[in-house]
């Protein structure tokens, strides 16, 4: 069901998980979580001189996705506030659909649309970055077998 929810992003175009391609970062927050704001923070002071953040020169695309709003202008205003609009998704409901544990919860999905890591806490991205490559390596023993 998760891959199939609407997810919406800042300019009203309507997504969903399974029409991208590749790792993705669902990354679900709420305005009233401390480290989310904190965590999406990080990602607007992390982008290097060519605009491109940590994750994503690892080839992981964030979607960051506020579970509990779909006013979208309260959500740019502030992905603007932390430099994070181009990440920025609507998706009221999604808790419906998908265990959260917490606010501020992170699924590290593969190409192949399994969840390869969770987490309420990302931390330096180390364990997130090892589950990808674990994941990958696991994915090629397979193909070989």
């Amino acid at each position: 069901e998760v891959l199939q929810f609407p997810l919406v992003k800042l300019n009203g175009d309507t997504t969903k998980l399974a029409e991208n391609e590749g790792w993705i970062l669902l990354n679900v927050w709420s305005f009233n979580c401390g480290p989310c704001i904190e965590n999406l923070q990080n990602y607007g002071h992390e982008k290097d001189s060519l605009g491109y953040r940590i994750l994503e020169q690892e080839g992981i695309k964030i979607m960051a996705v506020n579970q509990s709003s779909n006013n979208l202008e309260l959500i740019r205003q502030f992905g603007e506030t932390t430099g994070t609009t181009d990440l920025m998704y609507s998706g009221k409901g999604l808790s419906g659909v998908i265990e959260l544990r917490y606010y501020g919860y992170y699924y590290l999905i593969s190409p192949d649309r399994q969840i390869a890591y969770e987490s309420s806490h990302l931390g330096d991205y180390s364990e997130l970055l090892k589950a990808k490559s674990d994941y990958e390596k696991q994915q090629q023993n397979h193909r070989e077998q």
